[in-house]
């Protein structure tokens, strides 16, 4: 007969080996890439489709972010305007913008940002700083919304929440199942810390990599280098990296990279970023070109990556 310390001890391996096998049986996920990638907005998704959406409790914790995104977002094209010296119109919209909290949101609010959202000097720094920065995609967004945030009944939409960034830092997990099949996404943030965690990603299914292809322009502030050419060699070190995983390679922003690709007072051609491009604005081409390049940077034989493209 077995002592109490030996049932105990029993039971306690019964419910290890059973975590075990539910552990085995999980499609384990890792998802970078660079920011502003849409790796975020794809674990929203994937949320909102597979893993039951986004309860009320959800939705209402979104709207202090929201508000605090917009002022923040119109705050710093006002100061790009200011450290330029270029007048603009709404002075007294911006000065009222500069003493909210973002804790709020009022009608006072939301028509000061309509009235510098048109002036022409914000327009302007808008054109200029989205060379740089791939979120001013969700900041036109808001502004384009502004009025529709004031009212007490708001809840925060499915597409408010995708177009949402947040700060979070750490191992950022996502639990969804599909098909009877649990699945668990990691995150990790900020990039800068990815080091530090990588060890907790050895037993992964698979990685997947999110690129904004529409962002083939945009270049570094500091020495106007191509950003893109920074995501070919994070996505170089991880595919010949000691991980042994599957690799998804995930395009996002297809549809805003195909209005850029094909109209020449939006975007420029694909040869800006990769002068030995020739099919100019040829949209399949362009797409299979950048494709091609981050596929390219696999020197491991036994790696297999898929690549997708997403809206």
């Amino acid at each position: 007969r077995m002592s109490e310390s030996e049932c105990v001890d029993q039971r306690i391996t019964e419910v290890l080996r059973i975590e075990r096998k539910l552990y085995d049986y999980q499609v384990r996920i890792w998802i970078t890439g660079p920011e502003g990638s849409g790796k975020a907005t794809f674990t929203k998704q994937l949320k909102i489709h597979w893993g039951g959406g986004f309860s009320q409790e959800e939705r209402m914790s979104y709207k202090p972010i929201i508000f605090s995104s917009i002022i923040s977002f119109m705050m710093f094209l006002i100061e790009r305007i200011e450290d330029t010296g270029i007048e603009f119109h709404a002075q007294e919209a911006a000065a009222r913008i500069g003493k909210q909290d973002g804790l709020s949101y009022s009608i006072e609010t939301a028509t000061d940002i309509s009235v510098l959202w048109k002036d022409s000097a914000i327009r302007q720094a808008f054109t200029d700083v989205s060379k740089h920065r791939s979120w001013l995609d969700s900041a036109k967004y808001f502004f384009d919304n502004a009025d529709r945030f004031t009212s007490s009944s708001y809840i925060p939409s499915d597409q408010d929440i995708l177009r949402c960034q947040t700060s979070d830092t750490g191992i950022i997990e996502t639990i969804f199942d599909v098909d009877g099949i649990p699945f668990r996404m990691f995150d990790i943030r900020p990039r800068s810390i990815r080091r530090k965690w990588i060890h907790h990603m050895s037993d992964i299914t698979a990685i997947i990599f999110c690129v904004d292809i529409s962002g083939y322009d945009l270049v570094r502030e500091d020495d106007g280098s191509y950003l893109m050419h920074d995501w070919l060699i994070s996505f170089k070190e991880i595919c010949n990296s000691s991980l042994r995983a599957g690799i998804v390679l995930f395009l996002n922003k297809i549809e805003l990279f195909a209005v850029k690709i094909q109209n020449s007072h939006i975007g420029p051609d694909l040869s800006v970023c990769f002068p030995d491009y020739t099919r100019g604005r040829d949209r399949e081409a362009a797409q299979r070109s950048i494709e091609n390049k981050f596929v390219s940077q696999n020197e491991d034989p036994r790696n297999h990556i898929s690549a997708f493209s997403l809206q």
